[in-house]
């Protein structure tokens, strides 16, 4: 069971953090309040620094849901040492297998092999940071979107 008041649920494309979201709105109870990271805009060429203020809007909006006891759960891509560093935060990291993004990858970037590496290779850095900081694992691969979902749910309410 997870006591922080923001969670991020991250991890690189193709692992499906945009998918679960539906399901978790579902299945978490009403004191929790699942967004997509995204909402707030992305720009055509997001970088580390554009990530960081989006974090710290995320930051100002679980402070405020806080207040209202509301449990913010937040799926998009960060980096566990991005958001760790900030008081009641929490990690989680949806992960696959490099053939399984190969697969969810190629659908959705039609052939640009450069791409497809270099999310295979983030997922990878990811995978490695989250292991470091002893964040919680979710192997995507080979189980449905609601399973991914339940398997969250299990890690922040038990």
């Amino acid at each position: 069971m997870m006591n922080n008041h923001l969670i991020f649920v991250s991890g690189a494309s193709g692992v499906g953090k945009s998918t679960v979201i539906p399901h978790l709105k579902s299945l978490l109870p009403s004191n929790y309040q699942v967004r997509d990271f995204d909402e707030v805009g992305v720009p055509d060429n997001p970088t580390r620094d554009w990530r960081l203020e989006a974090i710290q809007f995320w930051i100002g909006i679980a402070g405020e849901n806080y207040k209202e006891s509301l449990t913010t759960v937040v799926c998009g891509v960060t980096e566990p040492e991005e958001v760790l560093k900030h008081s009641g935060t929490a990690y989680i990291l949806l992960d696959a297998s490099a053939e399984s993004l190969q697969e969810r990858l190629h659908n959705r970037y039609q052939d640009n092999e450069q791409l497809i590496k270099d999310n295979i290779n983030h997922s990878r850095y990811l995978r490695e940071q989250a292991m470091r900081y002893k964040c919680p694992i979710i192997d995507t691969s080979n189980i449905a979107p609601r399973q991914v979902a339940e398997e969250i749910v299990k890690i922040i309410i038990g």
